[in-house]
């Protein structure tokens, strides 16, 4: 079965909670998401401040979050993830804006291709 991807876009809740915000994702939450059955991997990206091309916006996230999933249902995945969020065994932090907080999956269209040297 492919993997899909849980994609994340956070931000902290200000500059002074950056620092508690990616303590807390990385320590805390991470292997707290891992625990769940079905995600299997995760790795976090911070915003460069390099558009890819000349002329673009900033995005509104300035983290991206990579979640593999293998799971044949990702609708059940996200529920079991959902139940652990509301049961408190998966904490989320004062530091982490829930107003701007945005979450999907996604599937492969294609193979995954790499540059042949």
């Amino acid at each position: 079965m492919p993997t899909k991807l849980m994609v994340v876009w956070t931000n902290p809740v200000s500059k002074e909670a950056e620092e508690e915000y990616n303590t807390w994702y990385n320590k805390v939450h991470l292997p707290d998401v891992l625990r769940v059955p079905g995600f299997v991997a995760a790795t976090r990206y911070r915003y460069t401040g390099v558009p890819a091309l000349e002329g673009m916006d900033d995005p509104p996230h300035r983290y991206l979050a990579l979640y593999e999933v293998n799971a044949e249902n990702v609708k059940e995945a996200a529920e079991v993830l959902a139940a652990g969020v509301g049961a408190g065994e998966i904490a989320l932090s004062e530091a982490l804006d829930m107003s701007s907080f945005a979450a999907h999956f996604f599937e492969p269209v294609s193979d995954r291709l790499v540059e042949e040297k």
